[in-house]
């Protein structure tokens, strides 16, 4: 589509309209206001004569043989031409970089077969050097053209253009996709979404050719709402536009897969990182980590993550968009809500959580009577922890940071020993009986069994930081 200011700018020198008398005549401008005649896809009076040579060459009784299900899509634009433009996006790359995903995911799972026209080039464009739409094969049960409408006003919602007498069952499920999903253009809610045209180009080649066609203006892309709408619904939208093109019932199992790959409480904090997506949704949805009792099912607390990329992930999908973004990283602030708990993760789309997942892993925290407080020395640069907040607090007074605490300790479980070296001041902790009784033959002090850890492994790495 041209530049939108540059139409109104020509309105306005034609008119000779002041730029206040433009936003008097806004309304009106913006009602009579079309796309495709602003982005100059009409019939030229060389493009006629060229018609009328075409139509002449034609034999006077066209038969063509279309055995079998076979069907084109077009993604409108492309090439040099970005088409519609608002909201920070264009018809040319929304359709082949939002939109042309989800539709070749329904496209190969289809009983038909669909093919799509390169993405690289403008159909219309190639229509004007006598190629395009005038080389298109006629064994093609249909072509379907999709395109994002564009307005200089505030205007909503869909419609699908046919050549008059030639609309079908297909132009109707398809105008009924985009009622469910963005609404109707108000213009053509009483044709039940189809706009009867004959002043387009590839329209009329396709028409005389003998091939139906349809062209598709899903929505406003200038219109935020429509915009959102769209791009929330893709999944469905495309399997609807699908279906509605080759007049089948697709029955697909929605995909959805996941890994929780951390899941711990370290110095205060729960982390959690993993993966997790659904074909289902798409990556304008917000994500949303929850922490749930496992006991009770109930929510316990929940956070909104990020998308972020996981290249190993979209590796193994490549066909699913959003696997290439599924990575998501965490961490919930220890607080009382969590004591004496057996936490889950579950993660999901949007508020209410669609296509949600729970994931096995449980993560017990322990109740008040054993936090583990940290305190830091900042002349040596030593972290120290104890379950005696006298002893947190002796310290503080001697000049140690306070730093509150770091997390939570079981009641029972592997005993985690404390040792003091009386030459540098420095504390060490360990699960390992062996390496206590090692460092106590060189010359440092046992002190005590510090607290007890769930971990069971007799290690000496603690991942006190």
């Amino acid at each position: 589509m041209k530049k939108l200011f540059n139409f109104a700018t020509l309105i306005l020198c034609i008119l000779g309209l002041s730029s206040t008398s433009l936003v008097a005549n806004a309304e009106e401008i913006s009602s009579n206001y079309d796309s495709l005649t602003a982005e100059g896809q009409l019939i030229t009076e060389e493009q006629e004569a060229t018609l009328a040579d075409f139509q002449e060459a034609l034999p006077k009784a066209r038969t063509f043989a279309r055995s079998g299900n076979k069907y084109l899509i077009v993604l409108g634009h492309g090439d040099n031409e970005l088409g519609a433009q608002g909201n920070g996006t264009n018809e040319k790359d929304f359709t082949r970089n939002e939109l042309l995903p989800y539709l070749r995911k329904y496209a190969e799972i289809s009983n038909a077969q669909i093919d799509f026209y390169d993405p690289n080039k403008n159909m219309y464009t190639e229509s004007q050097k006598k190629a395009g739409a005038f080389t298109v094969s006629t064994s093609y049960q249909s072509v379907t053209e999709l395109h994002l409408d564009g307005s200089i006003g505030d205007e909503t919602g869909g419609h699908v253009i046919v050549a008059p007498g030639t609309n079908n069952p297909q132009d109707y499920a398809i105008a009924n996709t985009l009622k469910e999903y963005v609404g109707w253009n108000p213009k053509y809610a009483g044709n039940q979404g189809l706009n009867y045209r004959t002043d387009l180009y590839n329209l009329q080649i396709f028409k005389d050719r003998g091939i139906p066609y349809r062209l598709v203006e899903i929505g406003f892309i200038s219109n935020a709402k429509d915009l959102a709408a769209i791009r929330n619904n893709l999944d469905g939208i495309a399997k609807r536009i699908i279906e509605g093109i080759t007049g089948e019932k697709i029955n697909h199992t929605t995909l959805t897969l996941c890994n929780l790959e951390t899941f711990a409480e370290n110095n205060g904090q729960i982390q959690l990182k993993g993966w997790y997506f659904s074909e289902a949704n798409t990556l304008q949805q917000q994500r949303w980590l929850v922490l749930i009792d496992s006991a009770t099912g109930q929510e316990v607390q929940r956070v909104a993550v990020k998308n972020q990329a996981r290249a190993d992930v979209g590796a193994l999908y490549p066909q699913y968009p959003t696997a290439h973004w599924s990575g998501f990283e965490a961490s919930f602030p220890m607080n009382e809500k969590f004591y004496n708990k057996n936490l889950q993760v579950k993660i999901g789309y949007e508020a209410n959580l669609q296509s949600a997942v729970t994931f096995g892993q449980q993560l017990t925290i322990g109740g008040t009577n054993n936090p583990i407080y940290r305190v830091y020395n900042p002349n040596n640069g030593e972290h120290f922890y104890t379950k005696s907040q006298g002893e947190a607090q002796n310290l503080v007074a001697n000049g140690w940071q306070d730093e509150g605490v770091s997390w939570h300790a079981p009641n029972a479980g592997s005993e985690v020993y404390r040792l003091y070296n009386p030459n540098s001041g420095e504390h060490h902790y360990t699960l390992n009986t062996n390496e206590r009784d090692s460092l106590v033959g060189s010359g440092w002090q046992y002190e005590a069994v510090s607290w007890y850890s769930a971990d069971s492994k007799k290690t000496s790495d603690l991942s006190l930081v």
